[in-house]
């Protein structure tokens, strides 16, 4: 996949699973401690998260690395 089209995948997922987790931007920026407007620009495609931050969303949004990665097409999330 290039690379463009793999950031846009990763800020598509991420946006999925913030949405289904019931969260903002704002929230998840808060508690994984970045600005909201990285949040915005990972959901845009513009940038990727580093593998620390993926493991802290991984966390907050109960989601699969897999799933944020583009490795798998199903999306669980664990219960509240």
């Amino acid at each position: 996949m290039e690379a463009g089209n793999l950031k846009r995948l990763i800020g598509q997922r991420i946006a999925i699973a913030r949405k289904a987790a019931d969260m903002s931007q704002d929230q998840v920026a808060k508690a994984i401690n970045v600005h909201k407007q990285t949040i915005s620009r990972w959901e845009r495609g513009e940038r990727v998260p580093n593998g620390e931050e993926i493991r802290l969303l991984v966390e907050l949004l109960g989601c699969s690395a897999n799933f944020i990665l583009g490795l798998s097409d199903t999306l669980t999330v664990r219960e509240k």
